[in-house]
């Protein structure tokens, strides 16, 4: 099949179970089953209320590939509704690993390349932009009850898995002794990035291989797991109280390594936060606890 007609194919099925009564005490209509397999859509995979979307399993491992022609701002799965979750599935973003020009070795950072994406958030529009858009949604808008469970997320520019506007997801791996069913390696920016995000566990993960991140000022800065708020670069603080803080995150029993040139484990204004249990190696920052500096510390 072409790239296009699987993801036509994947998107059909996903929308076919949405359609499903809803389980009223856990908001779940049905799964999609994947085979094992790669398969390759044009473009992302929309999630639907209700479904789960699950790969196959065996000897312990998952053996359903799923990618999207790579491109500077592809996600392989949208989750922009609640009650939804992935499972037991690889995704490879392919990112890029040479210089066009002279071939040489080289590691790209795209914050839009993404592997899965959960927000209803438009990521088309530029912080300033997302000033009215906060200003009208409240909370009981944020997308809820979502789960990401046993995923490997490989070979992404951006993010491992990006969170914006959510309140309630769960990211857990099943093995707790040697944590190698959830991982995220290869990531150009952030394994894990939350905005505005409550009520959020991640549990059992191994994060690796982070770099080269985004450039600021002389400084090259990636993340592990981070959890923060948008930043108004003006520092009005007006503007930045519309963008909630990250609240009630619980980070436990994760491994993070590899991330030489800035932070490990990180929260930004963060509110009942708590990093437990972690492990973190060959990291220069392997744990922050801060505010947001704006106007040199007026407000955080």
């Amino acid at each position: 099949y072409s790239a296009t007609t699987i993801r036509t194919i994947l998107n059909n099925a996903i929308t076919r179970v949405s359609a499903y009564p809803q389980d009223q005490s856990n908001g779940k209509r049905g799964t999609v089953r994947l085979s094992k397999g790669q398969f390759t859509a044009s473009a992302f995979i929309a999630m639907k209320e209700g479904v789960i979307l699950e790969g196959t399993v065996e000897n312990e491992r998952p053996v359903t590939k799923m990618c999207t022609h790579p491109s500077s701002d592809s996600v392989t799965i949208k989750i922009m509704v609640g009650h939804t979750g992935v499972k037991n599935l690889i995704l490879d973003g392919k990112r890029r690993t040479e210089d066009p020009q002279t071939g040489e070795p080289r590691n790209y950072y795209e914050a839009r390349n993404r592997g899965i994406e959960v927000t209803a958030i438009d990521q088309s529009k530029s912080t300033s932009d997302l000033v009215s858009v906060y200003s009208t949604v409240n909370d009981l808008q944020r997308l809820q009850n979502i789960l990401i469970e046993d995923v490997q997320i490989t070979g992404y520019e951006g993010y491992g898995i990006y969170l914006e506007h959510v309140n309630g997801v769960t990211i857990k791996g099943s093995d707790s002794r040697k944590r190698n069913k959830m991982i995220i390696k290869d990531i150009g920016y952030a394994g894990i990035g939350g905005y505005s995000a409550s009520n959020v566990t991640v549990r059992h993960a191994t994060v690796r291989d982070l770099g080269p991140g985004a450039t600021v000022g002389n400084t090259k800065q990636s993340y592990g797991i981070a959890f923060s708020h948008r930043k108004d670069n003006a520092g009005d603080a007006m503007i930045q109280s519309k963008f909630p803080r990250s609240d009630t995150i619980a980070v436990d029993g994760n491994v993070v390594a590899n991330n030489p040139g800035w932070e490990g484990i990180d929260t930004h204004s963060g509110h009942n936060v708590s990093f437990t249990n972690n492990v973190i190696l060959n990291t220069r920052f392997p744990i922050i606890v801060g505010g947001m500096d704006y106007r040199g510390g007026d407000i955080s």
